[in-house]
């Protein structure tokens, strides 16, 4: 009866430790198809700057982005009317789009909530900054960085033409 007992004690810590995995595994991946979806838009608007020397006005949702990023041109290399609800949707959310935001007409900010699931970047507080250096600072510093816990760290995932994105 021990020997049974201490099998299933093995067994569950087993189990525990390969949920454990298995969930953080989930998340990377999440990570990693929010980082390339955002990359995908981003190639897509610097093609539209070389164009119109300025990123699209947008401002109801990233559907309309990407809708005008194909039309009358389209600038996605690789890019299928059925992939349009799987490119611009938030991995880390079932029914959420990713963000895209405009500063001062010149640079752009696409963003996922990241894995805390909330926006911690603050639209208005970027209004407010007309330092580009300064600007940088605050994104960088409201980016997802998983240093404290894949899980647990706070951010958003962030892309901009303002810096390059670092995985």
């Amino acid at each position: 009866m021990k020997k049974l007992l201490f099998f299933i004690l093995i067994l569950l810590l087993i189990l525990i430790f390969s949920c454990e995995g298995f969930i953080e595994a989930q998340y990377r991946s999440k990570k990693m198809k929010a980082e390339n979806n955002l990359k995908t838009i981003q190639e897509a608007l610097n093609s539209y700057y070389i164009d119109y020397q300025k990123y699209p006005y947008v401002t109801t949702n990233i559907i309309t982005l990407v809708n005008k990023l194909k039309e009358p041109k389209n600038y996605f290399t690789f890019y299928y009317d059925k992939k349009l609800k799987s490119i611009t949707s938030d991995p880390f959310f079932k029914d959420e789009l990713l963000i895209y935001h405009i500063i001062n007409n010149n640079d752009f900010i696409l963003l996922s909530k990241g894995p805390n699931k909330q926006m911690d970047i603050n639209f208005q507080d970027i209004s407010s900054i007309n330092d580009k250096e300064e600007l940088i600072k605050y994104l960088k510093y409201h980016s997802y960085d998983p240093t404290n816990g894949l899980m647990t760290s706070l951010g958003d995932i962030i892309f901009s033409n303002l810096y390059e994105y670092d995985r």
